[in-house]
C-alpha cells in the first residue's frame, strides 16, 4: 500500500497537467526520475525470503526407518515382533541411540479417513502405551543396521487391548536426545481369548433378480387390441415380448443358475409368461415390478379396480 501511495503522489507532482509552460526534456527527465523512485521503493518494501523455510526439521535429520516386518495380526498368544532397518543418510556419524515401539490399546478407528491418514503418517493419534524397546548401534554415514523388537503376549500394553479391531502402532527411532525419523503401522487384534459376547450365526442368502432389461411390443397385435375390436387373452400375453439383447443375457443367467445352484432367483411372472421356456425360480416379485408402495399412498381401491387392477 505505501508503494501504490508514493507512485501516486509522484506522478501528481511530475506530470502536473496546468504545468504547460515547463519545457518538453525537463518533463521527460522527471518522468523518468519518477520511474527510478517507483523501483528504488518496490525493492525497499519487498518482503525479504524467510530464513526458516530453509530449515530441516529437528525429526528429519537424515535418518531413515523402515519396517522390514511386522506382526500384523495379535491374538491372545502371538505378542508382538517387529524387524526394522535403519540407515544413516546423512554425511555424519549418528550416535547411539534408542528404537521404541508404541501402540494405543484403547484407540478406535472411526472412519477410512482416520486409517488413511495414519498410514501416510500424517494422523495425530497419541500412542502412549509402551510395547517394547531396542537399542539402536552408533552409524557413520551410510551404514545401516537391522533391529529387533519382540514382546510376548502378557506385555503390559497388548494384554490391555480389550476389543478386537485396529490399533495404531508408532514406530519411533531416537538418538542423542533427538528425535530423529518416525513410522506408523497397525495391529488388528482379532476376538481370539477377549472376553466379549459372540454375535448369532447369521445366514446369508445370495439372490438375483431375473427381469427383462427391454421390452418389444408387436404393433400388429398392439393395433388389433386398440382399433380392430381387441385379441384373445392368450394372444395378450405376446403383445409384448422381451428384447433380442435379453436373449443372451437370460443364456447367460441360466448358466450360472445351474453351476451355483445356492442362488436363489426371484423373477418376474410377467417376464417369466413371455419367455419360451421358462426357467426354475425360487420367488416372484409384483407384476412388471409394480410399485405397491404406490398402490397403497393412492388408497383408493375402486379407482384400479376401474382400471383392471384388483384388489
Amino acid at each position: 500500500m505505501v508503494v501504490r501511495k508514493e507512485t501516486q503522489q509522484t506522478g501528481v507532482k511530475v506530470n502536473q497537467p496546468a504545468q504547460r509552460n515547463v519545457p518538453h526534456g525537463i518533463r521527460a527527465l522527471s518522468a523518468i526520475l519518477a520511474m527510478v523512485m517507483t523501483m528504488a521503493l518496490m525493492l525497499l518494501y519487498a518482503p525479504m525470503p524467510h530464513a526458516k523455510a530453509e530449515e530441516t526439521p529437528e525429526t528429519q535429520s537424515g535418518a531413515m526407518l523402515s519396517i522390514d516386518s511386522s506382526t500384523a495380526v495379535l491374538t491372545d498368544t502371538s505378542g508382538y515382533h517387529l524387524s526394522a532397518t535403519v540407515t544413516n543418510t546423512t554425511d555424519q556419524e549418528i550416535p547411539s541411540g534408542t528404537l521404541t515401539l508404541a501402540m494405543n490399546a484403547f484407540y478406535t478407528f472411526v472412519s477410512r479417513n482416520d486409517i488413511q491418514e495414519w498410514s501416510e503418517g500424517i494422523g495425530q493419534i497419541p500412542t502412549p502405551d509402551i510395547v517394547g524397546q531396542s537399542e539402536v548401534p552408533a552409524l557413520q554415514p551410510g551404514a545401516s543396521a537391522n533391529v529387533r523388537i519382540d514382546a510376548e503376549s502378557s506385555q503390559e500394553a497388548l494384554a490391555s487391548i480389550h476389543s478386537w479391531g485396529p490399533k495404531p502402532v508408532t514406530l519411533n527411532y531416537e538418538a542423542d536426545g533427538v528425535q530423529q525419523d518416525e513410522a506408523h503401522t497397525f495391529a488388528t487384534r482379532t476376538g481370539a481369548g477377549l472376553n466379549t459376547p459372540d454375535t448369532p450365526a447369521m445366514n446369508i442368502t445370495i439372490m438375483q433378480p431375473l427381469e427383462a432389461q427391454g421390452w418389444t411390443t408387436d404393433n400388429t397385435m398392439l393395433e388389433q387390441l386398440v382399433n380392430k375390436g381387441g385379441v384373445t387373452s392368450a394372444e395378450l400375453s405376446k403383445i409384448a415380448v422381451p428384447g433380442k439383447e435379453d436373449e443372451a443375457r437370460l443364456k447367460s443367467l441360466e448358466e450360472t443358475f445351474t453351476k451355483h445352484d445356492k442362488l436363489q432367483v426371484v423373477a418376474d411372472p410377467t417376464y417369466l409368461k413371455a419367455m419360451s421356456m421358462p426357467t426354475q425360480v425360487d420367488g416372484i416379485t409384483q407384476p412388471s415390478l409394480f410399485d405397491i408402495t404406490a398402490y397403497s399412498a393412492l388408497n383408493d381401491s375402486k379407482t384400479y379396480d376401474s382400471s383392471g387392477v384388483g384388489t
